[in-house]
Formats: structure tokens, C-alpha cells, sequence
């Protein structure tokens, strides 16, 4: 009984079993996109099936079938049943799954089932994984052209995909996906605070932090010190969760941002709020640890006692981290500062609104106060001036100026109807040379 087997032959999508039973004959299965080779090993004369997509597969999987069946009095590993297997795009998608299973963090695990999800509709879950082109690739973003952020999430998923099933030998080294022209994500509007609004925020965020219990239950106390540094900063939000006391310079009022999108480094003057707020929040955490400590003693209940010392706990670790805004579960993640964030912001200003209109707030009111363009890069911390300038949405501002200084120059009326009357003025005058 002997079996040879490879995954690969030139070209990439071959895919070759021998087999030699108990009768001691020796069969040669070859696939090359359903058209299926026969080798008769006693005559060692090829048989080839130039079929129809259909009938080929159904020879193919028969033969496959039998193999499988152990007709043959031979045992295959799980790599090589993979590879006589008809992958589909469901099962390609659940071995991807539980590949990265472990790898990613249960919140982009998540998301990609759900993408996955919207694959095996557009794709259709039966469809084998070696059928799909880039043709039906194309077609998917067509039907989908309204949603583009989405289909860029699910066609990188789906080209994760094909490179776990050729790393599996079921599909050729090119991918349909490689090369395709994928839809643009519009540019999205953004939104600031109003410098009166930014005020609201912080004083609402200082009371509420201030008639906080000296608990770790909530974020109310941490909110307080996070909006005043997201507004006098515009730091993002990754930035913060990892900024630590050392970065601090209190006596200089200095602080060092150490961006992670970047990986670069920006040192930065402080305003003197942020320099209060920062030394109100240290003594708050030092106020908790030692409220903690005197209840873990002498506390009435003994639900306040374990309580207390689970507090302790939680305190010691985040101060052995070193994370000035860490997040109290578990020191050097992300803390999660919606709820906290939402009061403050319905009762500032009455509405909801994201973490990150601070970062557009303090780009947007730096430059309508007189900071050049280049200075704002340097304090957000952007590689390109392009990307600075489309958050502080002044994009082309210099441009119309000049145009409409030389409008008013010229004693001509800069209005929108300039243009169209520019360009009936250069058909008619093509027109007449015709």
C-alpha cells in the first residue's frame, strides 16, 4: 500500500493524489479547475476528460468520495483530505475563523462574522472557493457600491480568506481579490465644539468628577482630567489610555505625547487647567486608595470590607502601571469612558457625541486663532499637512482668497454665476470659429 501525494504542481492549482490499493493497482487523480487527468498505473498512459464544469466535478468528487471512503486501503491526514476536499466558501470561512480565533481580540472577531455573514449572501455559501474570480468580485462591489466602508472591510476579509486556503493548498497563489479597485470612503464632515461649548464640557465634567463617590465603579472622576487634556492636547484617544506620569512634567509644564499611530514623539506646553486637573486626579487616587485601605479595616458590612479590598487591589495594579488615565479593570487597555462621556456631553451641550471632536475641536480653534497650518501639524502630530488641513477644514481657504482678491481687483463680481457665464462665453466664442 503506497500513497504519494503532493499539494502543488506547476501550475499552482494542480492538485495530485496517488493511490495504490489493496489490489496493487495504481491510480493517479490530477484536478486542474475541474478538468480532470486519469493515470492508469499498469499502462501508464493518460486519460484525459475535457468535460463540462459539471460532469468533471462530479467525476472528480466521486473519485475524491472513494478515496475518502477508504476504497482504496489507504489513510489520509486531515492535509491531504483538505486538499480532495470541494472547499466551499462557507467552510473556507469557518477554518478562518477558527484560525484566527485565538489571535484577534473578540471584538474584531466579532465584526468579521458579521462580514462573513454578508460574504455568504453576496457569494453564495455553497459556492466553492475555487470558483470565485475576480469577475464575481467586482459584481459583489457593484451590488454593494452604496455601503464602500463596509465592502473594504469584507473584501479584506475575503482576501484573508483565500491566503488561509492557499497557505491549505485548496487555491492557487493569485487571489481574485489582488488588484481590485476597491470603493473610496467619502470624506467624512467634521465636527468641533464651539469654544463656548468646550467650556460647557469642561466645567460640566469637573462637577460631575467632583460629587464623584471615591469608587472604582465608574469613570466619573476620570472623566474630568480626560476632557480637559483632550481639548488643551488634542491628543487621540490612544494617546491618553497610554500616557503615563512619567511623560508628565508638572514643575515645566510640559508633557510628552507618544503617538501610536505615528510612532513619534510630541513634547507640548500645558495650559494651567490641565495642569490643575492632572494634580486634582493624582490626589483623588491617592484619596481613594487611602479611603479603600480605612474601609477594608473597619468598614460596618462586610460587603464594604471586600469591597474595599478588591480596591485596593485594582489600585496597586494601576499604580504599578504607571498609566496616568488607565482603565480600572485592567491597567494598560483602553478605558471604556461612553457612559461617563455622554453625561457629560447631553449635559453640557445637550447632545451626544464622540471622544474624538475634542482632537477636531482644539485643530479647528488653534487655526482660527492664528496658528499657522504647520505649527497645528506639529502639535496633532500628523505625517502630512494634507491630513492637518482637512481637520481644521480649511481646505483651499488660501486659494479663494487669492481668487477673490483678484476678482475684486478687476472690478468683477465674485459670485457663483461667474463660472457659468465664463463658460457660455467660451462655447460661443468656439462656436463662432467653427
Amino acid at each position: 500500500m503506497v500513497m504519494r501525494f503532493s499539494q502543488r504542481i506547476s501550475p499552482p492549482n494542480i492538485r495530485k493524489l496517488q493511490v495504490r490499493g489493496a489490489g496493487g493497482k495504481l491510480r493517479t487523480v490530477f484536478d486542474l479547475r475541474y478538468r480532470v487527468y486519469f493515470t492508469d498505473g499498469t499502462s501508464h498512459r493518460a486519460h484525459t476528460t475535457h468535460k463540462s464544469n459539471a460532469e468533471a466535478l462530479g467525476e472528480y468528487t466521486a473519485a475524491s468520495a472513494a478515496v475518502a471512503r477508504n476504497e482504496y486501503g489507504v489513510t489520509l491526514t486531515r492535509k491531504e483530505k483538505n486538499a480532495l476536499a470541494v472547499f466551499t466558501l462557507a467552510d473556507a470561512a469557518e477554518e478562518y475563523q477558527r484560525r484566527t480565533a485565538v489571535s484577534q481580540a473578540p471584538t474584531t472577531h466579532d465584526c468579521e462574522r458579521l462580514q462573513i455573514v454578508q460574504l455568504l449572501k453576496g457569494f453564495g455559501a455553497d459556492t466553492p472557493i475555487a470558483d470565485i474570480t475576480a469577475e464575481d468580485v467586482r459584481r459583489y462591489i457593484a451590488k454593494r457600491k452604496d455601503k464602500p466602508t463596509a465592502v473594504r472591510h469584507e473584501i479584506g476579509v475575503l482576501g484573508r480568506i483565500f491566503k488561509v486556503c492557499h497557505e491549505m493548498g485548496i487555491v492557487g497563489e493569485k487571489s481574485p481579490v489582488a488588484g481590485i479597485k476597491l470603493p473610496r470612503k467619502p470624506t467624512p464632515e467634521i465636527y468641533y465644539l464651539s469654544a463656548d461649548e468646550a467650556s460647557a464640557v469642561m466645567h460640566t465634567a469637573e462637577s460631575l468628577a467632583k460629587s464623584a463617590p471615591l469608587n472604582l465603579r465608574t469613570y466619573d472622576a476620570m472623566i474630568y482630567p480626560y476632557c480637559v487634556l483632550s481639548i488643551y492636547t488634542g491628543a487621540r484617544p490612544c494617546e491618553l489610555a497610554r500616557m503615563r506620569w512619567y511623560d508628565i512634567d508638572f514643575n515645566n509644564g510640559i508633557v510628552t505625547i507618544r503617538a501610536v499611530k505615528t510612532e513619534q514623539s510630541r513634547v507640548m506646553a500645558w495650559a494651567p487647567a490641565a495642569v490643575y486637573a492632572l494634580q486634582w486626579w493624582r490626589q483623588w487616587l491617592k484619596d481613594s486608595e487611602r479611603d479603600a485601605k480605612r474601609t477594608a479595616k473597619r468598614g460596618e458590612r462586610i460587603a464594604d470590607r471586600v469591597d474595599a479590598r478588591r480596591r485596593v487591589e485594582q489600585l496597586k495594579a494601576i499604580k504599578s502601571s504607571g498609566l496616568a488615565l488607565p482603565c480600572f479593570e485592567s491597567p494598560g487597555e483602553k478605558p471604556d469612558l461612553k457612559k461617563a462621556l455622554n453625561r457629560v456631553f447631553i449635559a453640557a451641550i445637550g447632545r451626544k457625541e464622540r471622544a474624538y471632536i475634542f482632537r477636531h475641536t482644539f485643530a479647528t480653534l488653534a487655526v482660527l486663532n492664528g496658528a499657522p497650518a504647520n505649527i497645528a501639524q506639529r502639535l496633532l502630530g500628523h505625517s502630512t499637512l494634507a491630513m492637518t488641513t482637512r481637520y481644521t477644514r480649511i481646505k483651499n481657504t488660501p486659494e479663494v482668497a487669492v481668487i477673490e482678491a483678484i476678482s475684486q481687483k478687476l472690478g468683477q463680481n465674485w459670485d457663483k454665476n461667474l463660472k457659468s457665464q465664463t463658460n457660455k462665453k467660451a462655447r460661443s466664442i468656439s462656436e463662432s470659429e467653427m
